[in-house]
């Protein structure tokens, strides 16, 4: 069964980038070096965190093979959305493709669809593998599928914008890259927490939540969208921080190791911004050089409060303190959970 998935959404990735290639990279030799790049910058991000949630998955590394699936799975989800729902989303939600979207075609049009579409990967890897025994592989696997919806969708949109002005790889990677990350992780969460105490109600809320957040998001300006993203983000690293140190296989010395990688941050903005720069001056010819202080920083305000909590506590704390960030209940049934497979 396993291979067979392998195959499936390897061909299906395989369909999907034949297809776009044909759509965006065949007009002339102009246009094949911009979808190239366009290509090579989308792709930037997902390699840069995916290495590093197998970094923090420090008591348990996962296997690259099985992080590939989920990524190629992801990547395969957009190309399905984009065949069987869209058509269709295109006609029932008209305000989309107005200046002033409706509340309730964002949230069903957009947030709905796509956050059960990242989240399909996830169920099926769930329902026909075992590589997710620990909490903190549902952050992980549900930010690997979501890299992958965002691989393609940010080609699309690298290339549409390229002579915009408009900083579209910065943006793109410092921004709806990390939404989509947070959405799927909290909803991956949630997952994990019905799976374990049979509650309907965490699955509810946590794709409540997820498609909250996300609609929001993609209704507000600018500043509003980045304090939502900020505190998004907080939530996710505060998760992320409970749940490694919850692990029963919690080793403070690791997470000492783990402290380091914190320069790996500035590797990824610079990298960003060095494409920026680039494809700016390519495609539309200009380029404030004042916008690498300010998408810099922003930058680097997004990515630590995402990145921030998987470096572990600040101190070390007694074990009856780890994770005390979470709801009791939660705290609870995830104690209850490493018992149970551990006796």
């Amino acid at each position: 069964m396993r291979k067979l998935i392998n195959i499936t959404f390897l061909l299906i990735f395989i369909l999907g980038m034949i297809g776009t290639f044909l759509v965006y990279g065949e007009a002339s030799s102009g246009h094949n070096i911009r979808f190239y790049f366009s290509l090579v910058s989308a792709i930037y991000i997902p390699i840069c965190f995916i290495y590093f949630f197998r970094r923090i998955d420090i008591f348990e590394k996962e296997k690259w093979t099985d992080l590939i699936l989920v990524f190629l799975a992801g990547c395969s989800s957009v190309f399905l959305l984009s065949e069987l729902i869209l058509p269709f989303r295109n006609e029932l939600f008209t305000s989309l493709w107005t200046d002033y979207p409706t509340f309730f075609d964002m949230f069903f049009g957009v947030a709905v669809l796509e956050e059960i579409t990242k989240i399909i990967p996830v169920l099926i890897i769930l329902r026909r593998t075992d590589v997710m025994n620990e909490p903190i592989d549902y952050i992980i696997y549900s930010s690997v599928s979501a890299l992958g919806f965002v691989f393609i969708e940010n080609i699309d949109y690298i290339y549409m914008y390229s002579e915009s002005s408009a900083n579209i790889i910065a943006v793109r990677s410092f921004l709806p890259s990390v939404l989509h990350m947070v959405t799927t992780s909290i909803l991956g969460y949630g997952l994990f927490l019905f799976i374990v105490s049979r509650k309907f109600k965490y699955i509810f809320w946590s794709f409540l939540a997820a498609c909250l957040i996300h609609t929001l998001y993609n209704l507000f300006g600018t500043t509003l969208s980045l304090i939502i993203l900020l505190v998004s983000a907080g939530y996710f690293s505060n998760i992320t921080r409970d749940l490694l140190e919850l692990s029963p296989f919690y080793d403070k010395e690791k997470i000492k190791n783990v402290k380091s990688d914190y320069r790996y941050m500035f590797f990824i903005i610079a990298g960003v911004l060095i494409m920026d720069f680039i494809f700016e001056i390519s495609y539309s010819g200009s380029y404030d050089i004042r916008q690498v202080f300010y998408l810099g920083a922003g930058g680097y305000y997004i990515f630590s409060s995402f990145m921030s909590g998987s470096f572990g506590m600040n101190k070390d704390e007694p074990s009856k303190n780890r994770g005390d960030n979470l709801h009791h209940s939660q705290r609870e049934i995830i104690n209850n959970y490493y018992k149970r497979i551990n006796q």
